[in-house]
């Protein structure tokens, strides 16, 4: 099927010879192929698995070995986990081939890139237990075929030193991370992109202790280093400004945090250097940071602009021009006013308690949790609206509540449709109402 002139034969031009062979092993059930199950589009069923590997030569396994460890890198984005399910699958696959193959996977030429991406990745989704593992594993089997210096090794300590902080481990990720840093420093020297990680994770490993002041002082050098050595759009520059914005921010000097987070976010020259989740961290701390020490709005709303144009060519220019346009539009705001306003009134007129009429937030008070529970899924089940069920500890027991938020996006109607079916629930559930401003009581 892969083989000279495959792509003569009727429908492998469109497809492309891959897609077709994958097709022929469908049709004689030895896989199972669906484009629309991406990213599980290809099944391998257990028996096809286990008869491929009993008929292939030593040297075949091993070739073919190195084949899929390099595919899944080629696969595998290295700093960006955005998409759970394809980390899921290469996670699987990556584990699965190390299963098989044991210390034969260090022979291939991908194979320890592989077992590093495998344990950021279990990292990132939270698996910190197993990245702990598997880094252990990883930096013991490089030590004992790769030496005690070799890159994949420091690199192995590095990335354990970091999942134990993460796990709480703080003394021992510290103790890690200053060993990886000596043995960076010994091979690839001082100033090194190895060297540099090990002290990135030995300042976060105080910052998560407690130590604060100690890592503000091991975060200043840091930063300066990283840019003379690697340029202010690294990754590894912008996560150590994070990291002494975190530590100056803990050490309550707001002002030398919302310069490390401005500079992330004018100097950087990478677009797309930090994941989705860092650049919202990073714009929210600098608009609180900027709101709280000035209450400077404008102040606020540049910053968010910078932001927006670094991310433009990524997410397109929407959120760019509708920040530009709320600088100076009324009508959302009035809308809002008005929307909220309506909401207060037709509760008011129904008898349905709420906390406050001076917010566009609008908390229906419940009283009990598992009844604020159940209105909240009667709301979503029934009627395809969302609203947030809030109970302890973000609110008093006995004080639980729903919490509404009409927009400027919404329709009279829609405002009006929600308050009814509010209703009705409250009704069903015979909930205790508050007299309404043309019953006798209220006058």
């Amino acid at each position: 099927m892969t083989g000279q002139g495959a792509e003569d034969r009727p429908g492998v031009g469109r497809r492309g010879i891959g897609d077709a062979a994958l097709r022929v092993l469908h049709e004689y059930g030895l896989i199972t192929h669906s484009r629309r199950a991406e990213p599980r589009a290809v099944l391998m069923h257990a028996l096809t698995a286990r008869a491929a590997r009993d008929t292939l030569a030593p040297g075949q396994l091993a070739t073919w070995a190195s084949c899929a460890a390099t595919a899944l890198i080629d696969l595998w984005p290295e700093h960006d986990y955005a998409d759970p399910a394809l980390e899921e699958v290469l996670r699987a696959n990556a584990g699965r081939l190390h299963g098989h193959l044991g210390d034969g996977l260090y022979a291939a030429p991908d194979g320890p890139r592989l077992l590093t991406r495998y344990a950021r990745s279990s990292a990132a989704a939270g698996l910190l237990r197993d990245a702990v593992d598997i880094w252990a594993a990883h930096a013991a089997t490089t030590e004992r075929l790769l030496g005690p210096d070799a890159p994949e090794t420091v690199a192995a300590l590095c990335g354990r030193a970091e999942a134990l902080v993460a796990t709480g481990d703080h003394a021992a990720g510290l103790a890690l991370a200053k060993e990886a840093a000596d043995r960076a420093a010994r091979t690839t020297g001082p100033g090194s992109e190895a060297h540099l990680g090990a002290r990135l994770v030995a300042v976060q490993a105080h910052g998560a202790a407690g130590w604060y002041a100690r890592a503000a002082a091991l975060a200043g050098p840091l930063v300066e280093d990283a840019l003379s050595r690697l340029g202010p759009g690294h990754r590894l520059t912008v996560s150590a400004r994070l990291a002494a914005a975190d530590a100056e921010r803990l050490c309550d000097r707001p002002d030398a945090a919302a310069g490390y987070e401005q500079a992330v976010l004018e100097r950087s020259e990478v677009p797309g250097a930090l994941g989705a989740d860092d650049a919202l961290r990073v714009a929210g701390a600098v608009l609180t940071t900027l709101l709280m020490r000035t209450g400077d709005a404008y102040a606020a709303y540049t910053a968010a602009e910078r932001l927006l144009e670094r991310r433009e060519a990524l997410h397109g220019a929407g959120g760019l021009a509708a920040v530009r346009h709320l600088r100076t539009s009324e009508l959302e705001r009035d809308r809002l006013r008005e929307n909220a306003q309506l909401t207060h009134r037709l509760l008011k007129e129904q008898g349905i308690p709420f906390l406050s009429d001076l917010s566009h937030i609008v908390s229906v008070l419940v009283g009990d949790e598992q009844v604020c529970k159940e209105i909240s899924e009667l709301l979503l089940e029934r009627h395809a609206v969302y609203v947030q069920a809030i109970s302890a500890p973000s609110v008093r027991v006995g004080e639980e509540i729903l919490r509404a938020a009409p927009g400027a996006v919404h329709g009279t109607d829609e405002v009006r449709g929600f308050v009814e079916a509010l209703d009705r629930i409250w009704e069903e559930l015979a909930l205790p109402r508050s007299p309404s401003p043309s019953s006798p009581t209220a006058r």
